[in-house]
């Protein structure tokens, strides 16, 4: 309505199709093309790279493809495990909290994505020159600024890329807090500072109590594990302090993610110039030597909790077939692979939680105890199609 009754946008036109539907577009015919806040929607990786390779061709020489709100994929973990502990009491048990973390990183319907599979896009896509993985700005820790991020696709850009005025320094014993940086700034005839490894302490928190649950010293209960953490922000560094000081020194200011790692580690770049007295030139170092993998190794896999939906009442039926009831397991979990320890072995430790507490309930299972709950589980297990219903959900 609002297209068709505004003087202002008759101009606009509303398409609706799928994402990897570029017919009637010519190559070229945009200088832009935004996909915001729509990528962990897609069904996999492997179609993301279709729609991505479609919208650069849609796209004119030295203009961008912006990719918004990108979740994550080195730091799915971790922001389960935020979720996780934030429901947790003091008396929680760490192992049970950690069953439920690994489950819910097992049951993710969303397409989460690892940075660098924007840099190896570049190797596959000619007309892709230049990349920027860029970290969200704002004072705010919440789940888009501590684990999503953003991305902007240049195509055939025509502007210098870091320019020479300007040097990398490493986060460690030298340059290891914001007042040291100072110096470093104030030096005349620098167009950009770039720092690598700065611990954020948007995501710190949440690693160190991942490292601490999987470690082999882990406490008992969470109230002890979050005791044991208070020193893990010490050194962390808010990116909004980051932005204060650039805003003094009269810099722009970016960050990005350090080798797209676990350790939630940003790269923060001090720029003299903003991005329309520069138009074109990308500051940030380019990774042209990613190593090839599949797309699917770039991401999680939307589509595995429906997998299994389907696999695990089939698998079961076949089993019934050839064992007697006794040897038929209660529980079925779909994997990629089993867990292996250094020595080879299976790491028990590292097994999903076998179904007693749900992803999206919060509820322990609890079997039927009568011969009328029993009845109504399987009405509802068959009209919902799930393989494992409680009497309390």
């Amino acid at each position: 309505d609002m297209v068709s009754t505004r003087e202002t946008h008759r101009h606009v036109e509303l398409w609706q199709r799928m994402a990897d539907d570029f017919s009637g577009i010519d190559k070229g015919d945009f200088d832009t093309v935004v996909i915001n806040s729509v990528a962990q929607y897609l069904p996999g990786m492997d179609y993301l790279a279709e729609v991505l390779a479609g919208a650069v061709d849609a796209v004119d020489d030295g203009g961008r493809v912006f990719v918004g709100d990108v979740r994550s994929y080195p730091l799915l973990k971790s922001y389960h495990t935020s979720v996780e502990s934030y429901h947790s009491t003091d008396s929680s048990a760490c192992d049970e909290l950690l069953l439920r973390i690994q489950q819910h990183v097992e049951e993710e319907n969303e397409l989460v994505i690892e940075p660098a599979f924007f840099h190896a896009l570049k190797q596959r896509i000619p007309r892709l020159n230049y990349v920027e993985v860029l970290l969200k700005h704002g004072v705010y820790h919440n789940e888009l600024s501590r684990y999503r991020y953003d991305v902007v696709l240049h195509v055939e850009a025509k502007g210098e890329a870091l320019p020479e005025a300007g040097h990398w320094l490493e986060w460690g014993m030298e340059h290891a807090g914001i007042e040291h940086l100072r110096p470093e700034l104030n030096r005349s005839n620098q167009l950009w500072l770039g720092i690598r490894g700065i611990p954020n302490a948007r995501v710190t928190r949440d690693v160190a109590l991942l490292e601490r649950l999987e470690g082999v010293d882990t406490p008992g209960t969470v109230g002890e594990l979050r005791q044991m953490l208070e020193s893990s922000m010490q050194h962390a560094v808010d990116p909004a302090a980051l932005s204060q000081l650039a805003a003094e020194m009269n810099y722009a200011f970016e960050l990005s993610y350090t080798d797209s790692g676990a350790d939630g580690r940003m790269d923060v770049l001090f720029r003299r110039c903003e991005r329309d007295d520069c138009p074109g030139s990308v500051f940030w170092p380019q990774e042209d030597s990613v190593p090839e993998r599949p797309w699917s190794a770039y991401g999680s896999n939307p589509l595995k909790g429906e997998l299994g939906r389907i696999l695990i009442p089939a698998l079961r039926d076949t089993v019934k077939q050839k064992l007697p009831e006794y040897m038929v397991p209660s529980v079925f979990v779909v994997m990629d692979k089993l867990p292996l320890n250094p020595n080879g072995k299976i790491d028990r430790r590292a097994l999903p939680m076998p179904g007693n507490v749900r992803a999206g309930l919060g509820t322990e299972y609890t079997a039927p105890r009568t011969e009328l709950e029993s009845r109504l589980i399987d009405i509802w297990k068959d009209v919902l199609d799930l393989e494992r219903i409680g009497v309390h959900d």
